[in-house]
Order: C-alpha cells, then sequence, then structure tokens
C-alpha cells in the first residue's frame, strides 16, 4: 500500500465527469474539447471484450500526449479499468498509467480489501512508468449494497482515494443490487447518497461525487 499521495491542493476539482467508450478516439478527443471538468476514458463496460486491446493502446496514446501537454489542466483525465478480482485489471493499469493520467475509476467494489490492491498494483506501474509513487488517483464507485455498507472503510483504505460517492444511475448496478427504481427526483437514493457523502466526507475526502445521469440529451 502507498504511504503517501500527492496533496489535495494539486487535485482538480470535479463538478462534471464525461464518460467515453475507451475504444473510441473520435469520441475521446471530442470529450477532451469539451467543458467537462473530467472526462473518464472507459475500458470497463463501454469497450466490448474483444477491443480491449486496441482501446488499451489509443488511451495509451492519449494519455502520453497530455502528459506532453504540461499547460493543459482542462479536463482532468481518468481511465475506468477493470474491478480488482479481474485479471484483466493489472493488463489496464500497465497500459495507462502514465504522467498524463489524473486516476482510475474502481467498480465492483465490495469491501476495503480491493482498494487496497489496487493500490499495490499502482504502486508497481508508478515505478515501472517513472510516476511519482502516489500520484495516481483512486475514485472507487459505489455500485452495490455491500459498497454503501461499508463506504467508509473503503473511503479510508487508501490515501489515493480523493474521490467519491454513490453511483446513483438508472438502471445501474447499485439499482439492480438493492431493488430501487430510479427516478428524475432522486427520492428513491436519497438515504443512499446522503449516507455514503456523510462516510465520504467523515474519511477526508475531498471531492464526493453523487451519482450518474445517463441521458446525454
Amino acid at each position: 500500500m502507498s504511504r503517501s499521495a500527492a496533496p489535495n491542493a494539486e487535485l482538480p476539482a470535479i463538478r462534471s465527469l464525461l464518460f467515453v467508450p475507451g475504444n473510441r478516439e473520435d469520441r475521446i478527443r471530442k470529450a477532451l474539447a469539451s467543458e467537462a471538468d473530467a472526462v473518464v476514458l472507459d475500458l470497463e463496460s463501454a469497450t466490448p471484450t474483444g477491443e480491449l486491446e486496441g482501446a488499451r493502446a489509443i488511451c495509451r496514446r492519449v494519455i502520453a500526449e497530455r502528459a506532453l501537454d504540461e499547460g493543459t489542466r482542462r479536463p482532468a483525465v481518468f481511465v475506468r479499468v477493470a474491478e480488482a478480482r479481474s485479471p484483466e485489471q493489472a493488463r489496464d493499469l500497465e497500459a495507462v498509467v502514465a504522467a498524463g493520467l489524473t486516476g482510475i475509476l474502481l467498480p465492483q467494489v465490495m469491501l476495503p480489501g480491493d482498494v487496497i490492491a489496487t493500490d499495490e498494483a499502482l504502486t508497481r506501474c508508478e515505478a515501472v512508468a517513472g510516476v511519482a509513487l502516489g500520484r495516481t488517483r483512486i475514485m472507487p464507485l459505489v455500485e452495490s449494497a455491500s459498497a454503501v455498507r461499508m463506504a467508509f472503510e473503503i473511503a479510508s483504505a487508501s490515501p489515493r482515494v480523493a474521490y467519491m460517492g454513490g453511483a446513483t444511475s438508472r438502471g445501474g448496478d447499485l439499482a439492480r443490487s438493492i431493488g430501487f427504481r430510479f427516478s428524475a427526483e432522486g427520492r428513491e437514493t436519497l438515504f443512499l447518497r446522503s449516507k455514503v457523502l456523510v462516510d465520504v466526507r467523515a474519511a477526508g475526502i475531498p471531492n464526493p461525487l453523487s451519482g450518474l445521469w445517463g441521458r446525454v440529451d
């Protein structure tokens, strides 16, 4: 586990987070030209398994370009990688950990150990890539009843965790895990979002996020 992470003052604040498939370079470049605070290159659910290798190469190229342009501050670049228990995660991290990467989104977090294992994997990749140890941030995704229950422990599992919140999107994993029906008003997720927000703040996380909106129109 990393002993330290970059000071919180260096972290970009995120109000808007735009997801884009990792295998669509045209959409990635369009997203990077947007006014979003951060862009997520998605190697998990948005990229077909058969296109992962090509998607990793695209993400690596884009991130390398961002590292070369030191004046580029916005949007911050994240990658949604495979879950901690998947053999694909190591391949994802090896491909994308570089100076131009702000952090990763960690899906399907069940227990604090998932964050700890990913922290250790990031440390190994940073050492190989020549990136300052602890620089790459982790955003754990709250996508199950277990993650809601353990939100404080998950948020506290690594000093790399700087962003976290309730992933309360329409038809998402959390909705299936708990069984609620999504509404635009959000009354069915108010407790979930509030509980996770309190846990995230109690853990000292500087940038909480409260969920996803899947309708791009």
